[in-house]
């Protein structure tokens, strides 16, 4: 997928979920998640948990085939229009 499927801002963080098949026979999908460094184990859970029922009832198939890999990024490594993230962060930072 060329375009992410969530996307935030610089406040409530961002995040990119891009869909890979990789079960050979049930086309079940591996989802791969980068998002902001800063989330906790909770939060993560969740997602997991959601990202994978959704699957599930949209595709058919069971939970045990749907794999959730979350991939921290931080600020400084990761760029939207030619703007490091942890720049905008600094600059809205300002008075």
């Amino acid at each position: 997928m060329d375009k992410p499927l969530c996307k935030g801002d610089a406040m409530h963080g961002h995040a990119n979920i891009h869909p890979f098949i990789h079960h050979p026979g049930t086309g079940m999908p591996s989802i791969h998640v980068e998002l902001f460094a800063g989330r906790t184990l909770e939060q993560k859970r969740a997602l997991a948990l959601a990202l994978t029922e959704a699957t599930v009832r949209t595709l058919g198939g069971s939970a045990d085939s749907v794999d959730v890999i979350f991939r921290d990024v931080d600020r400084h490594d990761w760029a939207t229009g030619g703007e490091l993230w942890s720049d905008k962060a600094a600059a809205a930072a300002k008075p």
